[in-house]
């Protein structure tokens, strides 16, 4: 069984079933995630494509459906007895399914677990002592669960199995249908649908004083697509309003990320999953990122580590590589001036390009994937 909670645990869940599969012929996947998995082979139980929340107000607005799922989920998991239980980020949910798991007997393996970036000190021992074994995607988390005794691995990022390394940017600009003198800017708000509404309006608008003042622009806005039919049309709907709203000349796609990246002299992006993907490409970014007035509100009381960086390249690094702006601070002005300073010097801009480059290395070597499926297995057999 595989538990991915949102969009980028879905497409590396996708990718760890397939290499269960080529490994294991005939073997039975079931699990909760999104069409990557269930396209997979994966027997899905669960859409997870709308859990994601990035707030208290957004998540207690899921509690009672995630709760509903959970009960139906223990219930299976009594009936069914999977062999293992893969679990993939989403600790909120995921360590609950650890813990009854655990009580069956059943064992466990936690890929991106709690604390791979960072997290309070008992949030990891609690992890280390549940969890049956840990596929860590970075050495801080195997660091950490090391400290704590857990069994666990150093596998890597699976980014690494999902991006196509041999992208070649002149074929991808022309693809694009952008001319020679063109600089394409990226816009990223996000895969969660409370991401967008918050995000897309100031992007929109960034956009359209970037070009006011540099007609060679060209804006792109990649979007992913849901196992849920009506949320894809949500999200459609959403964005084709802001764009008309603002008046910004942006060209929309579907699943084509990595393609914009790397096509992209700058990148607008939403905090999370996708500045790792633009770091692979060596794109600079400006990383933006707002919740509700009431989540910021009550967030210090459930956060008791201030955090130093909220985008994962300069987590990694441990130093401002890309400018951040945050709540507050993410207006389409402040956006534009700091995409802006960006494009202009050069100097900067091939520094920055460098920085994002040199953190390869430390997502490890291809073929997480493949050394999580074999520790998926060794634990069956």
């Amino acid at each position: 069984m595989i538990v991915a909670g949102e969009y980028s645990g879905s497409l590396y869940g996708s990718v760890l079933a397939r290499r269960i599969a080529e490994l294991s012929p005939g073997i039975r996947l079931t699990g909760i995630g999104g069409h990557h998995m269930e396209e997979a082979g994966v027997e899905l139980l669960f859409d997870s494509s709308t859990w994601g929340g990035i707030g208290l107000v957004e998540a207690l607005k899921r509690s009672p459906l995630l709760l509903w799922i959970f009960v139906r989920l223990k219930r299976f998991i009594r009936s069914s007895r999977p062999d293992v239980i893969i679990l993939i980020d989403y600790p909120g949910f995921n360590m609950r399914v650890v813990r009854f798991a655990r009580s069956l007997g059943i064992p466990t393996l936690y890929y991106f677990p709690p604390g791979k970036y960072r997290c309070a000190p008992e949030d990891v021992r609690d992890a280390a002592l549940t969890i049956t074994r840990v596929a860590a995607p970075f050495q801080i988390a195997f660091d950490r669960y090391q400290a704590h005794n857990a069994r666990v691995e150093l596998v890597g990022h699976p980014l690494l199995d999902v991006i196509s390394n041999d992208t070649d940017v002149q074929t991808t600009r022309r693809e694009l249908g952008v001319g020679p003198d063109e600089q394409v800017v990226g816009l990223l708000p996000g895969s969660r649908l409370a991401e967008l509404e918050l995000h897309t309006p100031l992007l929109c608008r960034a956009a359209t004083l970037l070009r006011e003042q540099d007609r060679t622009l060209r804006f792109f806005m990649p979007l992913v697509t849901y196992r849920n039919a009506s949320l894809t049309t949500t999200v459609q709907s959403l964005v084709n309003r802001e764009i008309a709203a603002s008046r910004a000349p942006i060209t929309v796609l579907k699943e084509e990320a990595h393609k914009v990246m790397a096509a992209s002299r700058l990148i607008l992006v939403s905090s999370g999953t996708a500045t790792l993907e633009a770091a692979y490409f060596g794109t600079p970014m400006v990383i933006v990122y707002r919740v509700s007035r009431l989540t910021a509100l009550f967030a210090p009381l459930f956060h008791s580590i201030p955090f130093k960086f909220v985008g994962l390249p300069n987590i990694l690094a441990d130093r401002p590589i890309v400018p951040e702006l945050i709540q507050d601070q993410f207006t389409a002005e402040n956006v534009a001036t700091a995409a802006r300073e960006i494009l202009t010097d050069r100097a900067r801009h091939d520094r920055i390009r460098s920085e994002l480059l040199a953190l390869i290395p430390l997502m490890g070597e291809k073929g997480a994937s493949d050394r999580v499926a074999r520790m998926a297995l060794e634990m069956i057999s």
